[in-house]
């Protein structure tokens, strides 16, 4: 279970990667949402990554990978499905995909339409908390903040 800020993420908005999957039909499969968010890698019950989907531009609207695209898109330089079946090369059962739509947003005008959270704060919010209980360090395959 996961607790303090990162309570936001549920079961139901989750899938588990292991071998033999096929990251974009997990994706299609789990219906992971064409909206701005944040999502986390989760092994052995720790979390080993923060990422946001959806960098907000000066006039409201959001440009770039949404949650769809952005979790099925790059890790270290390679596909994220070939870093998820390297990974699992190391003795790793799954990865816990979860993610949380931050906000809504209007279709016609392509701005936030309702009072939900930037996906920037919220992913700062997020690694600052892992920061703060974790003694001073990131998630495995977060490299910066």
């Amino acid at each position: 279970m996961l607790t303090g800020k990162f309570a936001i993420f549920k079961e139901e908005q989750s899938f588990e990667f292991t071998r033999g999957d096929n990251l974009s039909d997990l994706i299609s499969r789990n219906k992971v949402p064409d909206a701005p968010g944040v999502y986390i890698f989760v092994v052995k019950d720790v979390v080993t990554y923060v990422g946001k989907a959806g960098t907000l531009k000066s006039d409201g609207t959001f440009k770039g990978q949404k949650l769809r695209r952005r979790i099925g898109n790059r890790q270290n330089g390679q596909r994220r499905e070939v870093f998820f079946k390297t990974e699992l090369k190391k003795g790793i059962d799954a990865i816990r995909v979860y993610w949380h739509q931050t906000c809504q947003i209007d279709l016609k005008t392509g701005n936030i339409s309702d009072d939900g959270d930037i996906p920037a704060k919220v992913e700062a919010d997020l690694l600052s908390d892992y920061y703060e209980s974790h003694n001073k360090r990131l998630p495995l395959h977060n490299k910066q903040f």
